[in-house]
């Protein structure tokens, strides 16, 4: 299948969401990237024009939890890109916390930022792509492997899960030629994950640098496929952990370490990265 011509990834700066616009630019597309750090955007739309001479990169401000700047972005990158044949709802925020501990704003944030904010991209892309446009929602494998710290993190993957599986039903029943893919990344070597207590051990199942994300991504709209999962090996390493008994499945998480990933995580390397999102929220508003 072709690559996308046009294409349009929320929190771009940086990340996944780069690597991604990188990845496109690469097989030939031109982008249109979005963060709520519109100067983050537009130095990263500038670094990547240089690194693709002929391509089209445009950087533009984003704030995914508020659907009239999401319908902004849209409409800014259909028009200066020339059309619109995939969006890439990549943008995401995962603070770690003890649930009852979490504060009812750090709870909203995560809320409106992972769901509500594919929610708007999703409905605002099915009104703006080509007729056989593609949507990409990056969901995570805590969806399959869920962790103590992350739980309102795992609620909003699960529900990008869910909206995927309903609207693609929906939009088959309504002839449309819109294709969803949903992406299940595990922990991926940015600033998001930084500091997870994970097995070493477990890398080659369980962690994956942002460029394969990507080129999963890439690769997966080229060949319709409805979920990818990075490592490609976790997918069916998490539907056989899912397949044992309740009890044997939460033994065998204890026993992988995974229960303390993010319980006794770095504490540095996670208050720098709470620090960041932080100050990306105080300065959009």
């Amino acid at each position: 299948m072709r690559t996308p011509n046009t294409v349009a990834i929320t929190g771009a700066a940086r990340g996944i969401g780069r690597a991604t616009a990188g990845a496109f630019l690469a097989a030939g597309a031109d982008v249109a990237i979005g963060d709520l750090d519109a100067a983050a955007a537009e130095r990263t739309a500038a670094e990547l024009a240089a690194a693709h001479p002929g391509r089209v990169v445009l950087g533009l401000g984003l704030d995914v939890a508020d659907p009239a700047s999401m319908a902004g972005f849209l409409d800014a990158a259909k028009e200066g890109l020339g059309g619109l044949d995939a969006v890439v709802n990549n943008a995401g925020i995962m603070p770690t916390t003890v649930f009852a501990e979490e504060p009812a704003e750090l709870s909203d944030q995560i809320i409106d930022v992972n769901l509500r904010g594919v929610v708007h991209g999703t409905k605002a892309a099915l009104q703006r792509l080509s007729p056989e446009g593609v949507v990409v929602n990056v969901s995570s494998q805590v969806t399959n492997l869920p962790a103590p710290a992350l739980a309102t993190y795992t609620a909003t993957k699960a529900g990008v899960l869910g909206l995927d599986e309903a609207l693609g039903r929906e939009l088959a029943a309504a002839g449309s030629r819109i294709r969803l893919m949903a992406v299940l990344p595990g922990i991926i070597r940015t600033e998001l994950s930084a500091g997870s207590n994970h097995r070493r051990w477990l890398d080659p199942v369980l962690v994956a640098d942002p460029e394969q994300v990507a080129a999963a991504i890439v690769a997966g709209v080229r060949r319709r496929r409805r979920r990818v999962a990075v490592p490609a090996i976790l997918g069916p390493a998490t539907a056989l952990l899912r397949a044992l008994p309740y009890p044997l499945r939460r033994a065998a998480e204890r026993a992988l370490g995974l229960d303390v990933s993010f319980t006794a995580a770095d504490p540095a390397a996670r208050a720098r990265y709470h620090a960041r999102i932080d100050a990306a929220r105080a300065a959009a508003d």
